[in-house]
């Protein structure tokens, strides 16, 4: 999947997420706001994952090169 696909997939899910978010507000009562909660939920935790696969990475790769840097100090 190449960097403009996944840019596209994230503008089409947060539009999805603002469609929803104004459908549960406006009350609408053909699906439920229960329904529409629970998909801007599911959009949300597409929206994060990635940003804590970066995250994780980062933080591990920050502690491997601190412990290197201890380990040669002593």
């Amino acid at each position: 999947m190449s960097i403009f696909e996944k840019s596209d997939m994230r503008e089409s899910l947060i539009k999805q997420m603002k469609m929803l978010s104004e459908a549960s507000y406006n009350h609408a009562c053909d699906d439920g706001l229960s329904n529409y909660s629970h998909e801007m939920v599911n959009i949300y935790k597409e929206l994060e994952s990635p940003f804590r696969a970066v995250f994780l990475s980062l933080v591990l790769i920050d502690f491997a090169i601190s412990f290197f840097i201890f380990v040669k100090k002593l």
